[in-house]
C-alpha cells in the first residue's frame, strides 16, 4: 500500500535505465500536488515502480511548493526546450507558464473551446471581462508583434464583427498622457511618396490605398 505524503508536496519520477534523453537515477518529471496526485495519470507516465518515485518535500505551503517545483525544474532543464533532461512541458507552477504548443494543438484547443461556448449559449460576460482585464497591460514582442501582422494580413471581417468593434469603442474617451503619446507618435511618420500617382500619404494610407494598390496603376495598365 502506498503511503501518500502529507500536505502539499513536490515529487519526482526517477528514470529505472538509461536513455537518449537522461540516465539512470536521473529525474524525467518533477511535479507538486497534494493528495493522490503523485500516483494520478496524466501525459508523463507515473514509474510501476514505486522506488522511483521521489516525495523531495511535503508539508508545504502552495506557495512554496510552487517555488521549490519551479525551481528544480529550471535547475534540471527541459527536453522540449532543449535546455535539460526533464519531460515536464510548463516551467511549473499554477496555470501552464512556458507551456509550447503546436499549431495543430492551438487549433483543436480553440476548436474544443468555442464549441464548449456555442453548446452554453455563448461566453458569460464575467468571463469576457476577466480576460479584457488580463490583456489590457500585456506587452508583445517585437517577433510575436511580426507574426500577428502576417496572420492578419488579407482577413476581412464581417460586417458583425465592425460593427460589435464600434459600438465597443464608440463614447470612450481617452487620457491626456494617451492622447499625447499619439499625437509624438504621428510625429515620427514620415510621409510615404506613392510611385504612380506621385502623393505623399502617411504609411497606413499608403499601405492600405497605394504602391501596389494604388488604382492609377491599374488604370495605366487597363489602358495599356
Amino acid at each position: 500500500m502506498y503511503i501518500y505524503p502529507k500536505g502539499n508536496y513536490v515529487y519526482a519520477y526517477i528514470r529505472s535505465k538509461d536513455s537518449a534523453s537522461g540516465k539512470k537515477g536521473t529525474p524525467y518529471y518533477i511535479g507538486k500536488g497534494k493528495n493522490k496526485r503523485v500516483l494520478a495519470k496524466h501525459q508523463i507516465p507515473v514509474p510501476k515502480d514505486r522506488k522511483y518515485i521521489v516525495i523531495i518535500s511535503e508539508n508545504l505551503t502552495s506557495f512554496g511548493s510552487v517555488c521549490l517545483e519551479r525551481r528544480l525544474i529550471r535547475w534540471y532543464g527541459r527536453l522540449d526546450l532543449g535546455n535539460g533532461i526533464l519531460r515536464n512541458r510548463t516551467d511549473g507552477g499554477e496555470g501552464a507558464p512556458g507551456l509550447k504548443m503546436s499549431n495543430a494543438e492551438k487549433k483543436k484547443r480553440s476548436n474544443a473551446a468555442l464549441k464548449r461556448w456555442e453548446r452554453e449559449g455563448g461566453m458569460p460576460d464575467e468571463t469576457k471581462e476577466r480576460i479584457r482585464e488580463a490583456r489590457k497591460f500585456q506587452r508583445f514582442s517585437d517577433e510575436t508583434r511580426q507574426k500577428m501582422s502576417i496572420a492578419s494580413k488579407g482577413r476581412k471581417k464581417s460586417k458583425e464583427a465592425i460593427k460589435k468593434s464600434a459600438d465597443f469603442h464608440l463614447g470612450s474617451k481617452r487620457s491626456e498622457s494617451s492622447k499625447e503619446k499619439m499625437r509624438a507618435s504621428i510625429a515620427k511618420r514620415k510621409p510615404i511618396t506613392c510611385p504612380h500617382c506621385k502623393r505623399d500619404f502617411m504609411p497606413g494610407n499608403y499601405h492600405h490605398w497605394h504602391g501596389d494598390n494604388c488604382r492609377h496603376k491599374l488604370n495605366d495598365a487597363a489602358s495599356g
